[in-house]
């Protein structure tokens, strides 16, 4: 199960397992309930990693696909800021976020 996950995200589950033995074997329930806390934060914690990958990988693959390189004059400064994603326009030169819609 492990073996398609990143170190990070791998770590992480990891130490939710030692979290996860640790809270089994806590003698009283303060101890338990830290150990049982801190192992829902390690897995939170991997599940962020898992999802920053993902979009990573996604992102990565949207921009190795081939295709036409289209600019677009920004409303602001006037600049020719190259496009890459239809749904967010982020000049280059001053920076103006338009969300498209």
């Amino acid at each position: 199960m492990l073996s398609n996950l990143s170190a990070d995200a791998t770590d992480c589950y990891l130490r939710a397992a030692e979290c996860q033995e640790r809270a089994k074997l806590a003698r009283n329930k303060k101890d338990r309930e830290f150990y049982m806390s801190r192992e829902q934060d390690w897995l939170l914690l991997a599940q962020s990693y898992q999802f920053s990958e993902g979009m990573g990988r996604a992102i990565d693959d949207l921009n190795r696909r081939p295709g036409v390189m289209e600019t677009r004059a920004c409303p602001a400064c006037k600049t020719a800021t190259p496009i890459h994603y239809f749904t967010v326009f982020v000049c280059t030169n001053c920076h103006l976020v338009i969300e498209d819609q």
